[in-house]
C-alpha cells in the first residue's frame, strides 16, 4: 500500500520550494505562475515534516487542501503533521496575534481618555473664549489702579513745591540780588518743611502702592494671562479626536 499523501497550495511566485526531508531525500515544489494560480503538490509524511515547509506556512506561502473523505493514514498523518507544525510555530503566532490585539486595546483605551480629554477641553475652550474681552478690561482697571492716583498727586505737587522754591532763589540770585541772612534763613528752613513733606509723600506713596499690589497685583498678572489665553486658544489649536474603524473580527 502507497504513503499516505496531503495535498497543499504553494502560492510563492519568486522561487521554488525545496523541502529537505530527514532521511536525506530532496522534494520541489515549484513556483507558483501567479498568485492566483498556486501550484498544487501532493506530498509524503517525510517532506512534510520539514523545516521549510514550516518557514513557508510561517511565511503564508503553504495552505492545506483538507481531504473531503480522509482515509485513516491520511487522518492519522494530518494529525502528526498539525502537530509537528503547531510545536514550531503555532505559538509563536498565536503570540503575534495576542500582541497585535493587546496593543490595540492599550491603544484604544488611551485614545478613550484622550478623547475624554479632548472633549472636556473643547468645553472650556467654548465657555472660556467669549470671556476674553471681559477678562482684559478687568486685568486693565485693577493695573490701572495699582498706582494709587491720589497719593502719586501728593508727590508730584510736594516735589513741585520744593522746585519752586529752589527756581525763586535761583532767579533772586543771578538777578544780583543778595539774599540777606534773614532770608537765607528763611530760604533753609522753608527748603527743609519742603523736603520733609515730600518724602512723607514718597513714603505715603510707597505703602499705598505695596498695599495694591499686595492685594491685586498677582491676581491682576494672572487675570491678564487668562486673558490672553481665552483670546487665543481656539478649537483649531487642539486638533480634532482620536477614532478609527478597526473592530475584532468574529472567529467561527
Amino acid at each position: 500500500m502507497s504513503d499516505p499523501t496531503l495535498t497543499i497550495s504553494y502560492s510563492n511566485t519568486a522561487a521554488d520550494l525545496v523541502l529537505h526531508a530527514a532521511d536525506g531525500t530532496t522534494g520541489t515544489v515549484t513556483k507558483a505562475p501567479s498568485a492566483e494560480a498556486p501550484t498544487q503538490a501532493s506530498l509524503t509524511r517525510p517532506f512534510l515534516l520539514t523545516e521549510e515547509l514550516r518557514a513557508a506556512l510561517k511565511a503564508g506561502t503553504v495552505s492545506f487542501a483538507i481531504p473531503a473523505n480522509p482515509t485513516p493514514e491520511q487522518q492519522a498523518l494530518f494529525v502528526e503533521v498539525l502537530r509537528f507544525l503547531f510545536r514550531g510555530v503555532g505559538s509563536e503566532l498565536i503570540a503575534a496575534g495576542r500582541r497585535m490585539l493587546d496593543g490595540e486595546r492599550a491603544l484604544e483605551q488611551q485614545r478613550d481618555s484622550y478623547n475624554a480629554s479632548h472633549q472636556q477641553v473643547t468645553q472650556f475652550i467654548t465657555a472660556g473664549g467669549p470671556l476674553a474681552a471681559g477678562a482684559k478690561n478687568l486685568a486693565d482697571a485693577m493695573k490701572g489702579m495699582l498706582v494709587p492716583k491720589a497719593e502719586q498727586a501728593a508727590v508730584t505737587a510736594a516735589q513741585q513745591a520744593l522746585d519752586t522754591l529752589d527756581q525763586n532763589f535761583l532767579t533772586q540770585m543771578n538777578a544780583g540780588n543778595d539774599a540777606t541772612p534773614a532770608q537765607l534763613q528763611a530760604y533753609v528752613t522753608q527748603r527743609k518743611a519742603l523736603e520733609a513733606a515730600l518724602a512723607s509723600a514718597q513714603a505715603t506713596l510707597a505703602q499705598a502702592t505695596q498695599a495694591l499690589e499686595a492685594e491685586f497685583g498677582a491676581a491682576q498678572k494672572e487675570l491678564a494671562a487668562a486673558a490672553a489665553v481665552m483670546a487665543n486658544l481656539k478649537q483649531s489649536n487642539i486638533g480634532t479626536a482620536l477614532s478609527w474603524t478597526w473592530t475584532p473580527p468574529s472567529v467561527p
